[in-house]
C-alpha cells in the first residue's frame, strides 16, 4: 500500500520509538505517531512520507492503553518540551529502559539484559533547574508569544508556566512574562544555579537537583565494585564526578574531567573544580593534564587523551 499525505488508515502501535513518538507499520513499512502509547488502536492521518518511513498525526484513540493518564500541563500535545506526559510514570520508566537497551543492543551488540531498570526520580514534575524560553511575535493575534517551541514547527507556544520546571524557574517566567524582550526572535536561558558552582548560562549541568544524589551513588558503586583507579567525566560541560566525595564520585576513583566551557579550564587551572574544593591528587586540577576536546571530536587526540594523559 503506498501512502501519501492525508490518507487516514486505522494502526496497531506495537513500540515507543527514542523521543516519545510511537511505532506503528504498513506492512513492513513504519509510521512514525506522537502522543500514543504501545498497545494502543488509533485512526491517524499521513503528514509526511519519506523513502522509509512516514508520519502522522493521531486523530483519535479507538483502544486506549491502561496506561495513558491525563496530562499535567495544558500545554502538552502543542508544546513541544514534553513527550510522555499522557504515560503513567511507571510506564515511561519501562519504556525509556527499553529504548537504551534496544540501542546497546542494536549498536553495541551488548544484551539487552546489561541495562537495569530506571532509576525513577522521587518528583516527577517541578524538578528542571533550566529552561530556555523563546519570544516570537504572533501576526494573526497581534500578541508577543513567549515560550517554548512547538512539537509541530518552528512556531512558539505561548505559556505562563511549565509544569516540568522548578517553582524558582516558573517565578523568572512570570517575571519574563512581565517584562517582555522588545522583539520575537529572542531565547532567554532561565537557571537555578548549584550551590557553589560556576555555571555559565549557556553551559552544560545536570538539570534534575532531585535525581543527582541517586546518579552520584550509583556511578560510585559501580567504580567501587569494578576496582577502577580513575573516573573519566567525557564531554562534561564544567564537570560533576569530580567533587570531594560529598558532591562528585573522587571518593571512589581519581576524578578526571574533559569539559567543554571555557569556566571549566579556568577553573582546573586556578586549581579547583569549575565550582567546589580543590580535590587532592585529582589530574582535573592540575592545568597540564588538561585538555579540551570539541563537540563532536572524534579523532585520535580524544584516544591519546584517554590513553596517554589520563590512564
Amino acid at each position: 500500500m503506498a501512502l501519501k499525505i492525508g490518507d487516514k488508515l486505522v494502526l496497531s502501535i506495537s513500540d515507543v520509538a527514542f523521543g516519545g513518538e510511537g511505532v506503528g507499520r504498513v506492512e513492513d513499512f513504519v509510521v512514525f505517531i506522537p502522543f500514543v502509547i504501545d498497545g494502543e488502536e488509533v485512526e491517524v492521518e499521513i503528514t509526511s512520507v519519506k523513502q522509509r518511513f512516514a508520519r502522522a498525526r493521531p486523530l483519535r484513540v479507538l483502544s486506549a492503553s491502561p496506561h495513558r493518564v491525563e496530562p499535567v500541563c495544558r500545554h502538552f500535545g502543542a508544546c513541544g518540551g514534553c513527550q510522555y506526559q499522557h504515560i503513567a510514570y511507571a510506564h515511561q520508566l519501562a519504556v525509556k529502559q527499553k529504548q537504551v537497551a534496544g540501542l546497546f543492543d542494536r549498536i553495541g551488540g551488548f544484551g539487552g539484559d546489561r541495562v537495569e531498570a530506571v532509576i525513577p526520580c522521587p518528583q516527577p514534575y517541578g524538578y528542571r533547574n533550566r529552561v530556555m524560553i523563546r519570544s516570537q511575535w504572533n501576526k494573526p493575534e497581534q500578541k508577543l508569544n513567549i515560550g517554548f517551541v512547538r512539537w509541530d514547527g518552528g512556531l512558539v507556544e505561548d505559556i505562563d508556566a511549565c509544569s516540568i520546571a522548578e517553582p524558582a524557574i516558573n517565578e523568572q517566567i512570570r517575571r519574563v512574562r512581565a517584562n517582555p524582550p522588545p522583539k520575537g526572535g529572542i531565547k532567554v536561558v532561565l537557571r537555578i544555579p548549584p550551590d557553589g558552582w560556576e555555571v555559565p548560562p549557556d553551559s552544560f549541568f545536570q538539570n534534575n537537583f532531585f535525581q543527582l544524589p541517586k546518579l552520584v551513588e550509583t556511578v560510585r558503586q559501580v567504580v567501587r565494585q569494578g576496582g577502577s583507579r580513575h573516573l573519566i567525566d567525557l564531554y562534561c560541560g564544567v564537570g560533576f564526578h569530580r567533587g570531594d566525595g560529598g558532591t562528585g564520585a573522587a571518593g571512589a576513583a581519581e576524578a578526571v574531567f574533559a569539559g567543554t566551557d571555557g569556566c571549566c579550564a579556568r577553573s582546573a587551572a586556578q586549581g579547583r573544580p569549575p565550582g567546589g574544593a580543590p580535590v587532592a591528587g585529582s589530574r582535573a586540577a592540575r592545568p597540564d593534564h588538561l585538555r579540551l576536546l570539541p563537540s563532536g571530536h572524534h579523532g585520535p587526540g580524544l584516544e591519546h587523551f584517554v590513553r596517554g594523559k589520563c590512564l
